[in-house]
């Protein structure tokens, strides 16, 4: 009836059944399963040998099988084909701590942007020879690029998506800094604390009341959403939902609740024009690795 994603951007592309079968085959050689007996040999293996095994091996478990996904799911969502429920979507003001030198960062620029690479290397202020100094929230280029192109950019293309065709979505994006983290390192998953009540736990002691408030009022916008499908209820500051004229989301902040508009307009205008051009289901360069 309704979606949450949170971090879960469409940013893959995800294999054929048949590459799977091929990739967890290959798993299997290397957990040095034997021609005879190969599922008793793996029944016989410790659960923690068999994950590291297969996590190595690339056997992964999301594939084109047919059934649960017929086709490529950027594709879909690009066509504006996925399915019509309620859909709330977000991710963290950064996902990652990305290593790319300023040479490395150029480059996959190129690679991904191609002929639209000199825009982007404007935006990310890469036109000098040096990385830039960070942004407050969003932390240095790279950091900036990663969470763009396979999070926030790509959230904010679904929700396009979702809106164009009528279906109701809701956009967040949480930029707290959890206590104890160093200073500007907001990271994937750094929502859950709050939104599975982690907060309130004594065996995690560090919170303070605002997170603790903080953590009340995300739990009480999701659990709102999954009932009805609209996050909105009485005494929660107002979240406003997406369309394509406002982009409204709601930032989870140092301050708290903060309802806003247009989540980094021009970095995700630019990455929405490149994808229609270069699309990722035609353009395996710009799949994400991970």
């Amino acid at each position: 009836q309704r979606a949450i994603a949170e971090s879960g951007a469409v940013r893959r592309l995800d294999p054929t059944l048949e590459q799977q079968e091929a990739a967890c085959a290959q798993a299997l050689s290397g957990l040095r399963a034997g021609e005879e007996n190969k599922l008793g040999y793996l029944r016989d293996l410790p659960a923690e040998t068999i994950l590291r095994g297969f996590n190595r091996g690339g056997c992964r478990p999301l594939n084109l099988d047919g059934y649960a996904l017929p086709e490529q799911n950027i594709k879909v969502w690009a066509e504006g084909r996925q399915h019509p429920v309620p859909f709330l979507i977000g991710n963290a003001a950064r996902e990652s701590f990305d290593d790319l030198s300023f040479a490395q960062l150029n480059a996959e620029i190129e690679l991904k942007y191609a002929e639209f690479a000199p825009r982007a290397f404007e935006l990310y202020g890469l036109t000098g020879r040096r990385m830039p100094a960070p942004h407050p929230v969003y932390g240095y280029a790279n950091i900036q690029w990663g969470a763009d192109i396979d999070n926030r950019c790509r959230h904010s293309g679904q929700a396009m998506s979702h809106a164009n065709v009528g279906h109701e979505i809701y956009q967040y994006e949480f930029e707290r800094q959890l206590p104890g983290q160093r200073p500007n390192s907001n990271m994937h998953s750094n929502e859950v604390y709050s939104v599975f009540g982690l907060v309130n736990l004594p065996a995690f002691g560090r919170f303070t009341d605002a997170d603790r408030a903080l953590g009340q009022q995300i739990q009480t916008y999701w659990t709102n959403f999954v009932k009805t499908g609209d996050p909105n209820g009485p005494n929660l500051p107002h979240w406003e939902r997406f369309s394509q004229e406002n982009r409204g989301y709601m930032a989870f902040d140092e301050t708290g609740v903060n309802p806003r508009n247009g989540l980094r307009r021009a970095y995700c205008d630019l990455f929405m024009e490149v994808e229609a051009a270069r699309p990722t289901w035609l353009h395996p360069e710009r799949s994400a690795n991970w």
